[in-house]
């Protein structure tokens, strides 16, 4: 039916705009950087890992996402897909589907 393409359409697109942030991220943003003399204090180091582009964030204590932290760009962003979406974003997918559904019904 209808409603099943298009579930299928919404939840690809999801899948490649978070696979094209992770790529985009890793490739153009350092994962820290540091400010020149006189601008906010000398040498000050801010950490820019956005969304996650370069390893996971510290504050999750959970030790297997951790695994990939200090590898290369071709293997940590494959697993990021895959938890990010399926792991992360699958359940609370599958939770609006189902409110959806009821919704309509």
């Amino acid at each position: 039916s209808s409603r099943v393409l298009w579930t299928l359409a919404v939840t690809q697109f999801g899948c490649a705009v978070t696979t094209m942030l992770a790529i985009v991220c890793r490739t153009l943003t350092p994962i820290s950087a540091i400010l020149p003399d006189g601008v906010d204090g000398a040498g000050t180091e801010f950490y820019l890992n956005l969304n996650m582009g370069h390893k996971m964030f510290e504050t999750v204590s959970v030790d297997f996402v951790h695994a990939f932290n200090d590898a290369p760009g071709w293997q940590y962003i494959p697993m990021l897909v895959t938890l990010g979406n399926f792991c992360l974003n699958g359940p609370i997918f599958l939770i609006f589907k189902m409110f959806s559904k009821l919704a309509l019904e």
